[in-house]
């Protein structure tokens, strides 16, 4: 590396850490669901009981063969 590089790699930014987002964010809503994907979401399967032990279906039978 020439001098020049080092110079600009070991240089200081004045940039700040962002700030928290907040309720009052404008931009909040964009990271929330809607009440279309919630009520989406209510129709996913239950997850499997821990422990639950059985045999797998075949890829080929439920047409996920790759």
């Amino acid at each position: 590396m020439n001098d020049d590089t080092e110079d600009i790699m070991s240089e200081q930014t004045d940039r700040l850490t962002p700030p928290k987002q907040t309720l009052e964010d404008p931009n909040v809503a964009d990271r929330r669901l809607s009440e279309e994907q919630m009520r989406g979401m209510k129709s996913e399967p239950d997850p499997p009981e821990p422990g639950k032990k059985g045999k797998l279906p075949d890829p080929v039978e439920v047409g996920e063969a790759g």
